[in-house]
């Protein structure tokens, strides 16, 4: 099955042909046909159309402003007036003059092409409906290598200057007819400019005749030093004085630059400068996919960057953690020693003497104790302070831990506005013809879909680190932060019965045992340990789990972009090995 797809491909795309130019073009044009290449049909035909250009004679442009006399210099070669002339504007289209034994006028319609008499052609008959072109065929022998091309003039309407130009892409040479009293004018510079350079022109200017020959001189200096860089001649002729076979029209100008053109010479050459610009705007097309994709790779590549730039101060923030905690304690602890109440108790002991057998003495003692409930109310229901100072704690954290996550969301934000931004701008372009959509889809399916194939992976990592902070912090809010009540509570209760313990050990041996009072730093050591101090210090200083959190969450973020990078780049060598094969098709017109 594979060996007969290869023969048929082989049979199709590698045909051989003739050893020469018209070999070349024909083995261009089907080596671009490959469908590997995704080519447009419009891209194909125009290479088939300079093949067919190259087999046709040489097209020579006669250009000029209306009523320059470009139908009178044509009229002088074919002895014979078989083109119009006039005051006005009569070349309303292009009329080209060709080679044939017998004299013929084809007009070409829409929809069809018929036969006119000679006088059809001398009739100023601007509004003929769908009139298209005409054809004029006559024996002379200047025709056999050269298809003369009388032009609608410029600046005799917008619509005939307009098809004049889109002309121009047609010719292999062009003659520039001026008139003696307007040559050398600002806007027929303009005109001249928007020539083609690289084919060979002449500058004929007519009406030689109205000047006197210093006046000639005058004006063909000053032509010279004006328009020598776009002509490689430039004459002045006269139309009327060779209608009057007058020696001094120097009309020979005109027959002797027609003589001159060397077909074979100049079809290679403007055919290769044609092929050179379909080349560079197939290779534009591909660099230009490449830099917007390249352009795709930064963005994501500056996001990984900086990401990893921002600076986010943990050693503070677990700084400020701690010290919050650390001050919470202490502050509870402060009231703790402030709610001490001496208290006065006794207790009996028996007496030793014979003469007090089975008598006991009362032994009165005073000590220091909390009352739980009593403290608790003192300390968070009937000072307000208190809670004022933890609140302010719990919203200096909770900003300093939000303005760490909006620190790494911001440039999330940013990339996915550059991207969408970048997205906007890739599927809004303007297309050019010259490649299939499949040429352009190979960059555009990733740009249509940048959401859900790069934006997606970015935003889910995202919220899966802002979900691991979350989760740290609401476990410091919970334990810690909003359990201060419970662990004033717990130490309450702890000093309270160990108090009562001591008292009990006391009153069974007072010499031995002795009643126990909290230290300042024994109570706020308690407060501590029931506030889970220790537990996030070891977890946010010891095991650092904020900076763990972070560099998983940079090796998540590097691992995506390298998948990311991967794809495009797998893309921009696909549209490289194109580009390759279309530059190794053209090598024969490099």
């Amino acid at each position: 099955m594979i060996k007969e797809v290869l023969n048929e491909y082989k049979e199709k795309y590698n045909l051989s042909f003739e050893n020469n130019f018209l070999g070349d073009l024909k083995r261009l044009a089907l080596s671009l046909s490959n469908p590997n290449l995704m080519l447009s049909k419009k891209c194909i035909d125009l290479i088939y159309k300079e093949q067919f250009h190259y087999e046709k004679p040489l097209q020579v442009g006669v250009i000029g402003q209306f009523s320059s006399g470009k139908s009178s210099l044509l009229n002088l070669l074919f002895k014979k007036d078989i083109l119009a002339t006039g005051a006005r504007p009569v070349s309303v289209v292009a009329t080209y003059i060709n080679y044939a034994k017998n004299d013929l006028v084809l007009a070409e319609f829409e929809n069809k092409i018929c036969e006119l008499d000679s006088s059809f052609v001398n009739d100023q008959n601007e509004d003929i409906v769908g009139l298209k072109s005409i054809s004029v065929y006559t024996n002379n022998e200047i025709l056999k290598n050269v298809t003369l091309i009388d032009t609608p003039g410029l600046n005799a309407n917008n619509k005939d200057e307009e098809f004049t130009k889109e002309l121009f892409s047609s010719f292999d040479a062009l003659i520039w007819l001026c008139l003696a009293e307007s040559a050398g004018k600002l806007s027929e510079e303009k005109a001249i400019k928007s020539l083609k350079s690289h084919i060979k022109k002449i500058c004929l200017i007519n009406q030689k005749d109205k000047l006197n020959q210093d006046e000639q001189d005058r004006l063909k200096s000053y032509m010279q030093n004006v328009f020598s860089k776009y002509f490689e001649k430039i004459e002045l002729i006269s139309c009327k004085q060779a209608s009057e076979n007058n020696a001094n029209s120097n009309i020979n100008a005109f027959y002797d630059f027609l003589l001159s053109l060397n077909k074979e010479e100049i079809k290679r050459k403007n055919i290769t400068y044609n092929l050179s610009i379909i080349k560079d705007e197939l290779l534009s097309i591909s660099n230009n996919i490449n830099n917007s994709l390249d352009e795709l790779k930064n963005k994501i590549k500056s996001y990984l960057e900086n990401s990893k730039n921002i600076n986010a101060n943990y050693e503070e923030f677990n700084k400020n953690i701690l010290n919050a905690l650390s001050s919470m304690a202490k502050t509870i602890a402060n009231e703790f020693v402030n709610n001490f109440k001496e208290k006065t108790a006794f207790f009996y002991t028996k007496k030793d003497s014979f003469l007090h057998k089975d008598c006991f003495s009362k032994n009165e003692y005073s000590y220091k104790t909390l009352l739980p409930d009593d403290t608790f109310l003192n300390i968070f229901y009937n000072k307000d302070l208190i809670n004022k100072q933890f609140l302010k704690i719990k919203k200096e954290l909770n900003e300093e831990f939000l303005n760490i996550i909006f620190n790494f969301k911001q440039p999330l934000e940013n990339i996915i506005l550059e991207l969408n931004i970048l997205k906007t701008k890739e599927i809004n372009k303007n297309y050019k013809d010259l490649v299939k959509a499949e040429f352009y889809a190979i960059s555009d399916d990733l740009f249509k879909a940048l959401n859900e194939l790069i934006i997606n992976d970015y935003e889910k990592a995202f919220y899966k680190y802002e979900l691991s902070l979350n989760q740290l912090f609401e476990k410091i809010n919970i334990k810690a932060l909003n359990n201060y009540e419970n662990a004033t509570k717990l130490a309450l209760s702890f000093f309270y019965e160990k108090i009562n313990a001591s008292r009990e050990f006391y009153e069974l041996n007072s010499k031995e045992f002795k009643l126990y009072l909290p230290s300042d730093n024994e109570i706020y050591q308690r407060l501590l340990n029931d506030c889970s101090f220790y537990e996030f210090e070891e977890l946010l200083i010891n095991k650092k789990q904020i900076y763990k959190l972070e560099k998983e969450y940079l090796k998540e973020l590097e691992g995506i972009l390298n998948k990311h990078i991967k794809s495009i780049e797998n893309r921009q060598n696909k549209i490289q090995n194109i580009a390759e094969k279309i530059l190794n098709c053209f090598v024969k017109f490099l």
